[in-house]
């Protein structure tokens, strides 16, 4: 089997990220990618990053990533009205 994954990001990219308290909301602090995590089964590709910000890591979905914080901002205004 060959698969061939493209992702928004890479290693290294710095990007936002969206967090979750009762709604979500845009951190304004960029984290930097340290790791690329990809789950797949026989229904889905999951593609997760690592991410960390001084000297904390964490683990967020591809879809809760974003290359500006304006970006990130509009996408959780999104989902927070129901989108």
């Amino acid at each position: 089997m060959k698969t061939l994954i493209k992702t928004k990001f890479n290693i290294g990219d710095t990007v936002y990220i969206a967090d979750h308290y009762y709604d979500f909301y845009a951190n304004s602090e960029p984290y930097m990618i340290t790791d690329v995590l990809i789950d797949i089964n026989s229904k889905r590709t999951h593609i997760a990053y690592e991410v960390e910000q001084k000297d904390f890591t964490y683990r967020v979905p591809e879809t809760w990533t974003f290359a500006s914080y304006d970006e990130c901002a509009q996408w959780c205004d999104l989902k927070n009205k129901g989108g």
